[in-house]
């Protein structure tokens, strides 16, 4: 591994790149809510590629960081109140965690969220409101086989050759997870802050959410793909051209989770055991 991409100032410097993107994405209304004030951004899109790019750790503070400035510059995009950005958070959390190979943690954080919403006010009167989000869980527990694991790393390597379908649809399986965990959480922070916070009724509040059930899956299911889309050629040049970069996203340092081929070994050492 280069001493660039060891460099704590090369990290912080990426972090810091696409913190400014993420946030520039996330001032760029996309999608209007339904029911309270506010939109769903662009920042919906570019915080899975930054998760995906940058790792499950800078990814993450990268989002986190960009989008609380940006709901303080532009509240009308903090749709889920102050707390918003943690939801965003949470899918560049999942797909940096993915992306490195870390389906078990990802599988326990994606529940956590569902459990989230279902004690939420509002999730105790309408738990049916995340149905959609149970086929993300299905694409997790699909990817924990371990043939199915072992190929979702190999591909995600960018190393060697593979089937532009096949990298396309592993990195969509990812996105998809991420812009669910992302919708699940930033629901459950809807309910709880505007019944506990702006004092709306939560069976007031539920006819909402249930107007909202079968529009987000529409919603997410189009974001995913345009995420997809758009990750897939980004990460292909930025992984096999920029060297430094690739050691530092595959998390050689050691907070990222391993190299692409440590986690193929590993993969392949589990399949065995199992």
């Amino acid at each position: 591994m280069s001493d660039l991409s060891k460099s704590t100032a090369y990290a912080w410097a990426l972090t810091g790149l696409f913190a400014a993107i993420h946030f520039d994405l996330a001032l760029m209304p996309a999608v209007p809510t339904i029911g309270v004030e506010g939109s769903i951004s662009l920042g919906l899109v570019s915080a899975p590629l930054t998760g995906f790019l940058l790792g499950p750790m800078y990814g993450t503070v990268a989002v986190l960081i960009a989008s609380f400035i940006a709901t303080a510059a532009n509240p009308a995009i903090a749709a889920a109140g102050p707390l918003t950005p943690v939801a965003t958070a949470t899918g560049a959390l999942s797909a940096g965690l993915l992306r490195t190979g870390r389906v078990r943690e990802t599988t326990l954080l994606y529940v956590a969220t569902l459990c989230l919403y279902l004690i939420s006010p509002v999730g105790m009167l309408l738990p049916a409101f995340i149905w959609f989000d149970t086929i993300g869980l299905g694409v997790l527990l699909v990817v924990q086989v371990p043939p199915v694991r072992q190929r979702t790393v190999e591909v995600l390597s960018f190393e060697g050759h593979h089937r532009p379908w096949a990298t396309v649809l592993t990195v969509w399986a990812i996105v998809f997870v991420a812009v669910l965990a992302d919708q699940a959480m930033g629901s459950a922070i809807a309910a709880f802050h505007y019944v506990y916070i702006v004092r709306v009724p939560s069976d007031g509040l539920a006819p909402f959410y249930a107007l909202a059930m079968f529009v987000y899956p529409v919603e997410r299911a189009i974001a995913s793909i345009a995420c997809a889309l758009v990750t897939v050629p980004i990460a292909g040049v930025v992984f096999r051209e920029f060297h430094e970069f690739r050691e530092f996203a595959s998390g050689t340092s050691g907070s990222q989770g391993g190299t692409p081929q440590d986690a193929i070994e590993q993969a392949a050492e589990t399949a065995a055991e199992e």
